[in-house]
């Protein structure tokens, strides 16, 4: 059987392998429920490579979204019924590669916001994996495509993508143990939330704000950075006083 698909497969058109997908999507699906999860590994992963090779001769749209669905069926299934995490962490950089390679062809704001949601969720399990170092490299770009976002819309709406992409390379930073530049994203950080809270007067963003100030008196506790300390102990009582005097 094996010898007959591969005499024919120059045969099989796009639709054809597309319409294949689906089916092995299906059997694994089917077959993971039944707790067969070596042969349901198996067809992910078949269902995964047929994608792959249709959407590297088409770079078609339709085809992206099928290839990720595919990545992201699988990523459950590492999730959920074998739970490796490492291999979850794995096929989510694969969707996020595939989405960010193509985003300056057809992107649409919401397209644009949907591989920063991914690169969200890809941070938080690096961080999860203790995976520090492609952190800081996710961060960085997650960075450059909010900055490229918030420059089309101009709203606080989509600035929070930078504010937490500083987040996570701050996060990154301290935990290779370097603090220097964590203290300068997380000061980044703190200087943004100032002027939409400013703005604003947000309890949520006052809350997320406490939590910086927080962060930042910890990591200037000793060292080099200890000169700062004081600084942000005091901004720190000031917006808790906030709190005081609004009970």
């Amino acid at each position: 059987m094996e010898n007959f698909e591969k005499e024919n497969s120059k045969k099989i058109t796009n639709e054809e392998r597309r319409q294949k997908v689906y089916y092995i999507l299906d059997e694994a699906i089917s077959l993971s429920k039944k707790k067969q999860y070596i042969e349901a590994e198996k067809l992910y992963l078949k269902a995964c490579r047929i994608m792959e090779s249709v959407y590297r001769q088409t770079f078609a749209n339709k085809d992206r979204v099928l290839l990720v669905d595919c990545y992201i069926k699988i990523s459950e299934f590492y999730e959920h019924k074998l739970i490796n995490l490492e291999l979850v962490q794995r096929w989510y950089q694969k969707i996020c590669g595939i989405l960010q390679e193509s985003y300056d062809k057809y992107f649409s704001m919401d397209d644009y916001r949907l591989l920063l949601e991914w690169e969200i969720k890809t941070l938080d399990l690096m961080l999860n994996n203790e995976d520090y170092k492609p952190v800081i490299t996710t961060a960085q770009k997650m960075r450059s495509l909010s900055s490229s976002l918030y420059q089309k819309t101009k709203t606080n709406e989509d600035i929070k993508f930078i504010i937490l992409s500083e987040i996570y390379l701050a996060r990154g930073y301290e935990r290779l143990n370097k603090k220097l530049y964590s203290y300068y994203n997380y000061y980044k950080v703190a200087k943004k939330m100032e002027k939409i809270y400013q703005e604003y007067h947000d309890i949520g963003l006052k809350n997320d704000l406490l939590n910086i100030y927080s962060q930042l008196v910890t990591l200037t506790y000793k060292g080099i950075l200890k000169i700062f300390n004081h600084n942000w102990k005091v901004k720190l009582g000031l917006l808790k006083g906030e709190n005081s005097n609004e009970m």
